[in-house]
């Protein structure tokens, strides 16, 4: 056991040594309510939906009011009939523009611009929420290496210990050559197996760095979580498949996205109608004629008479799209509705899981207690073997706590849960 003891100093010594210097101290509670707009698909996700902002903005601009002042010099030979021989007829004129009516078109195309801002702003929610869902992920991915690293520590230990008192054996001739040489080669499995664990620590580690936006910066630092969530109070199946369709953020984006397509077939129809605007001109000139006016103000109502097929062609075109966006909508809410119904007896099978893992973990501490007694008696020669059970028991009981809470999440994600703001299935 001495020897074990000090085999695991040694290997711990050589893991703080590769560690970098730099690290940051992470919680569960931490990434939950963590700023990832940093993140590059997030700043990605933001100016996408700045873009369609930009549109309804643009959309809007086609009603407004517009004013411009146009000067012109130029020098011109006056008529013999002209009241003024003068040879420079400069100009000064302001004209104010406003347009009354197009009868539909821009309105619907506005209201489909509004529309598709709006579905974009359930899709940075959805992303928001799956990119949290992800950190959490790779949160429980460094703490599952860190328990698979220590189960791995101990059973090389132990196979270390072994192999040792076999050698010992060995050179008395109370040991065979075979029976040695499989001692050694269960080692060097789990020596392998150990160095493999230590290799996923660092990578685990990279991995979330990267996605937290510091790249710079090992996460050495972890509290392990206290995992609470228990699911006695959890909706039936029927009630969360309602949920998620009511409030999917996916489901509402392409639902939004649906009505601006509808507008859209509604402006292209709208070309069909006449335009309406109003103008007005003040202007000064530094002749006098008898065509010069000191003012001017108008109402236009300009009708289109003939466009071919074009629009008959473009309605055809954005019809088809909405029907195919319908059947899209349609395949979404079954495939939602299924996954709503997978994920929650997922979370009812891994809560029995659970339970029995919590036994099974309470079954290696007795007799893990058990073989430390004997062990103090100098009844047992060492409890090497009762410690890499009792890890190896909590590693697959966290495993299972991470695909729990991770279930949890997602179904979250599903009913439309906004986690920045809530992480409340009810």
């Amino acid at each position: 056991m001495k020897i074990a003891t000090l085999f695991l100093v040694l290997i711990s010594f050589n893991a703080v040594v590769h560690s970098r210097e730099q690290s940051t101290h992470l919680s569960l509670e931490y990434l939950l309510n963590i700023d990832v707009t940093r993140h590059p698909i997030m700043q990605e996700a933001q100016a996408e939906l700045d873009l369609y902002q930009a549109l309804v903005q643009e959309e809007k601009s086609k009603t407004d009011f517009s004013a411009d002042l146009t000067a012109q010099a130029q020098i011109i030979e006056p008529s013999d009939e002209a009241l003024d021989s003068s040879r420079q007829d400069h100009k000064l004129w302001l004209s104010l523009n406003k347009p009354i009516s197009d009868f539909g078109r821009t309105k619907n195309k506005l209201r489909q611009a509004q529309l598709n801002y709006e579905g974009n702003q359930f899709d940075f929610i959805d992303k928001l929420n799956h990119l949290r869902i992800n950190v959490v992920k790779l949160f429980f991915a460094v703490i599952l290496a860190d328990l698979r690293f220590a189960r791995d520590n101990e059973f090389m230990a132990v196979a270390y210990v072994q192999f040792d008192r076999g050698m010992a054996r060995h050179e008395l001739g109370q040991l065979s050559d075979v029976d040695l040489l499989e001692l050694e080669n269960r080692f060097q499995q789990y020596r392998q197996q150990y160095y493999n664990s230590q290799a996923m620590q660092r990578y685990t580690r990279s991995q979330l760095s990267v996605n937290l936006s510091l790249p710079d910066q090992l996460v050495n630092d972890i509290e392990a979580p206290t995992f609470s969530l228990y699911l006695t109070k959890l909706p039936d199946v029927e009630m969360l498949q309602k949920k998620a369709l009511q409030q999917n953020t996916t489901l509402q984006s392409m639902r939004t996205r649906l009505q601006a397509a509808e507008h859209r077939i509604v402006a292209a129809q709208a070309e069909r109608h006449p335009k309406l605007f109003s103008s007005m001109q003040l202007a000064t000139y530094s002749r006098d004629s008898g065509g010069y006016d000191p003012w001017r103000a108008s109402v236009t109502l300009q009708v289109p008479l003939w466009a071919g097929s074009t629009v008959k062609a473009t309605t055809a075109h954005y019809r088809a799209e909405s029907w195919r966006l319908k059947a899209n909508l349609k395949s979404m809410e079954s495939a939602i509705s299924q996954s709503v119904l997978e994920h929650r007896l997922a979370l009812d099978t891994l809560a029995v899981r659970r339970e029995a893992l919590q036994k099974k973990a309470e079954y290696r501490e007795l007799v893990f207690d058990r073989n430390q007694a004997l062990y103090e008696m100098e009844v047992q020669s060492d409890i090497g073997d009762s410690m890499a059970q009792m890890s190896s028991v909590k590693l697959q009981l966290t495993q299972v706590e991470t695909d729990l809470y991770l279930t949890w999440l997602r179904l979250q994600a599903l009913i439309g849960v906004d986690m920045s703001i809530s992480r409340d299935l009810m």
